[in-house]
Formats: structure tokens, C-alpha cells, sequence
């Protein structure tokens, strides 16, 4: 506990430090004449404006080697008919979100080349156009409609499946999971915690476990008992 109170104020007081350099700077260069925000030259502004173009194509170009590379989304072999569902509704979005990305991206690092600081260039004030507004809101809203859409019938194939299948009760434990089968009838026998013992992990209610559970309560009584005496 010591040792991460002892790091968060480091890491504050670094912060700090970080702000009062900035402030000294802004000082300094008001005191010593440098060059500002307003007086960048013109190639300066292009050099800066071409480094986008550069990001942008390292960027797309790791993002395509890694779709061929991994392939479907990265995804494995289905293991069960419904993994295989799921993988055709991952992919359904897959081929909605990369064209967008691709598209979204592209705009954002080329309008930054394109649209670099000109002290030539007057500045045009879009203050609201309806058709933008209607463009960029029913187009998301019918996508992401179709998303939910495929998505919800996915889900409802999958929780209520035509035949009633077996019941199984897992049992989640690290590195580990133990499975539980119900009988003939598809029905779980009953489970109480306070019956687990080394040999009914689960708890399982049946008269063998509950012999157990008293033996060893009796016993844990007996090794208490000796030790309140001695």
C-alpha cells in the first residue's frame, strides 16, 4: 500500500514539474523573440502536413498485413454450431467497421494535408445544413439498426434452440472447469455448498454426502475439542 502512494505522488509530482517546464518555455520564448504559432512558415506546415500521409500509410499498411496475416478477423475454427454463428455475425460486422475505418481514417489524415494552415486561405463558416445533419444521422442509425438486428437473432437461435438439448452445470475454478450431467430425466440432482468435501467437490445432496459431510464435522469437532482441553 505504501509503495503505490509513494508511486501516485511521484507520478503527480512529475506531472507538475511537467507543467512548469511548459510554463518556463512559453516564458521563455515570449522573452527571447522565437517563433510562434503565428509565423510557421509555409514549409515547415507542408513537412508536418506530409507526415500525416506517412502515418496514415504505415497505419493502413499494418492493418492490412495483420488481416492477411491472421486472416477472418483473427478468428480460429468454430468449435460448436452456435461458435459458428457467432463467427458469421463477427464478420457481418467486420465488413460494415472496415470500410468505415478505412473511409473515417482516410478523410481525417488527407483533409489534414489538404486543409494545412494557409494564411492565404479565408476560412468558410459552415454554421448548419440540413441535409448533412439527416445524411449523417439515418445512415448510422439504419447500420447500426441492422447490427442489432442480425445480432438479436443470433442470440434468440441460440438461447432457445428447437430441441431441448441435455443440461449441464459447469463449474468454473482456475486452470480447470468440472462439468455436471444431468440423468435420464434431464434434470440436475439438488447442490448445497455446505456438503463439499474432499470427495463431493460439488456438493452433490445425496445420502452418502451427507454421511460424509457429518463425518467430518464430527471430526473437526473432536480436533477442537482436544485442543480447547489441552
Amino acid at each position: 500500500m505504501e509503495n503505490k502512494f509513494l508511486i501516485f505522488i511521484v507520478v503527480v509530482l512529475g506531472v507538475l514539474a511537467l507543467i512548469q517546464l511548459v510554463k518556463v518555455y512559453e516564458i521563455t520564448s515570449k522573452v527571447t523573440g522565437n517563433k510562434s504559432q503565428e509565423n510557421i512558415t509555409p514549409g515547415e506546415n507542408l513537412s508536418q502536413a506530409s507526415l500525416f500521409l506517412v502515418f496514415m500509410f504505415a497505419f493502413f499498411g499494418g492493418t492490412i498485413y495483420l488481416m492477411l496475416e491472421y486472416g477472418n478477423g483473427g478468428l480460429g475454427t468454430a468449435a460448436t454450431e452456435h461458435g459458428v454463428m457467432i463467427d458469421d455475425l463477427l464478420v457481418f460486422n467486420w465488413w460494415i467497421i472496415l470500410p468505415v475505418f478505412f473511409i473515417t481514417n482516410g478523410i481525417l489524415f488527407i483533409f489534414a494535408f489538404i486543409y494545412r494552415r494557409d494564411p492565404n486561405r479565408k476560412p468558410n463558416y459552415l454554421v448548419h445544413n440540413n441535409k448533412l445533419e439527416l445524411i449523417w444521422t439515418v445512415v448510422p442509425a439504419v447500420v447500426l439498426a441492422g447490427i442489432i438486428i442480425y445480432g438479436l437473432r443470433t442470440w434468440n437461435f441460440i438461447m432457445n434452440p428447437e430441441d431441448e438439448g441435455t443440461v449441464i452445470e459447469l463449474y468454473a475454478k482456475q486452470f480447470d472447469w468440472t462439468a455436471r450431467y444431468s440423468g435420464e430425466d434431464n434434470k440436475l440432482g439438488k447442490a448445497n455448498f455446505k456438503l463439499v468435501t474432499g470427495t463431493n467437490p460439488l456438493g452433490v445432496i445425496t445420502t452418502k454426502g451427507i454421511a460424509e459431510s457429518f463425518e467430518t464435522i464430527d471430526t473437526e469437532i473432536d480436533r477442537l475439542d482436544s485442543v480447547l482441553v489441552g
